[in-house]
């Protein structure tokens, strides 16, 4: 499998399993707290990171989301490691994306159609 093929099934996962865990807080989380306009965010924001388009808006989204969070947990006193995870994966797999486009990781198609003489 190609390195993109694989950032595409990271992204696809990561984004899944957010998703599950935001609903997993929406639904354990009384409607009253924080926690629910955060996992609300999340949810949007992992949908966005599934399209490399909407990736950066994802990006900011996530980041933020993933902060309120930790805030909110350094207020309970807890200090979980699981949001820092979360903002390394989205890191990750946005940067990774930046770098394969930028060497020419690009479809086979694109780089035949660039090297031919107009």
């Amino acid at each position: 499998m190609s390195a993109r093929g694989l950032l595409g099934l990271y992204r696809a996962t990561f984004s899944l399993l957010l998703i599950i865990a935001s609903v997993q807080t929406l639904a354990a989380e009384p409607a009253a707290s924080h926690a629910g306009p955060l996992a609300a965010t999340e949810i949007l924001g992992a949908l966005l990171l599934l399209a490399r388009r909407t990736q950066t808006l994802a990006l900011v989204l996530l980041l933020a989301s993933f902060a309120g969070a930790q805030l909110l947990a350094a207020r309970q006193g807890v200090w979980p490691t699981r949001f820092a995870h979360c903002a390394a994966s989205v890191l990750l797999i946005v940067l990774l994306e930046g770098a394969l486009a930028g060497t020419g990781a690009r479809p086979r198609a694109a780089r035949d159609s660039e090297a031919r003489p107009r």
